[in-house]
């Protein structure tokens, strides 16, 4: 019963977000026996089945902290307007439109500085998703007319 509520949102689709699903402990109490609760946004809310307790997938990813002490990226690939790449294992994942991000498809747009997934190489220069880089700053500058 806890796991068909995860495969009406589409979560048991994919293997990575399976054996996430299935490594879910309650924060209070332990059990694993966790139900999604509300599907309200990317991030739905899930309950304890044991304790009573809600909770989000948000809450279960700060321990996957990377060094900078990020948690949550923008994805490049779906555009989500709101951080929801999350680290499971050794990959990130988008809970979004579900892209497997490696460890190196990870970090800080050289440009702007956001946190993102997705392909970083050369992005001081072409920009992530929430910039244009530097060529999008000088095509918007005065200068270049």
């Amino acid at each position: 019963m806890c796991k068909n509520s995860f495969k009406e949102i589409g979560f048991l689709d994919d293997e990575n977000l399976k054996n996430f699903i299935d490594s879910i402990d309650c924060p209070s109490c332990s059990s694993s026996l966790i139900k999604v609760s509300e599907s309200i946004d990317i991030f739905p809310l899930l309950a304890c089945r044991a304790c009573g307790e809600k909770f989000g997938f948000e809450d279960l990813l700060p321990d996957n902290k990377q060094s900078n002490g990020e948690h949550l990226s923008y994805c490049n690939s779906c555009e989500h307007p709101s951080p929801c790449v999350g680290k499971i294992g050794e990959d990130w994942i988008c809970f979004s439109c579900f892209s497997i991000h490696s460890e190196t498809e990870v970090g800080h747009c050289g440009y702007c500085n956001e946190f993102v997934a997705g392909n970083l190489e050369d992005s001081y220069l072409s920009g992530c998703l929430m910039c244009s880089g530097q060529m999008g700053h000088y095509m918007n500058s005065s200068n270049y007319d």
